[in-house]
């Protein structure tokens, strides 16, 4: 698993990847350096002119309110 949680604990790969609304292949290429998440998000930083950290923080905020909905 990319970040050992131990909340997560006897958690599956494809529990993770369900929890993500995401392919097992999808958390895969995560895993193995295929999409590049950390890119991703500092990309969207420069475009926005915003710190990696607070694109994350917008990120997560948002995710929270959506399943809030």
């Amino acid at each position: 698993m990319l970040v050992e949680n131990p909340n997560a604990e006897g958690v599956t790969q494809q529990q993770l990847a369900d929890r993500l609304h995401r392919s097992y292949s999808y958390k895969v290429k995560i895993e193995t350096g295929e999409r590049r998440l950390d890119v991703e998000l500092v990309e969207w930083g420069i475009a926005t002119e915003l710190e990696t950290g607070q694109v994350l923080d917008a990120v997560a905020e948002a995710v929270r309110r959506s399943g809030e909905s």
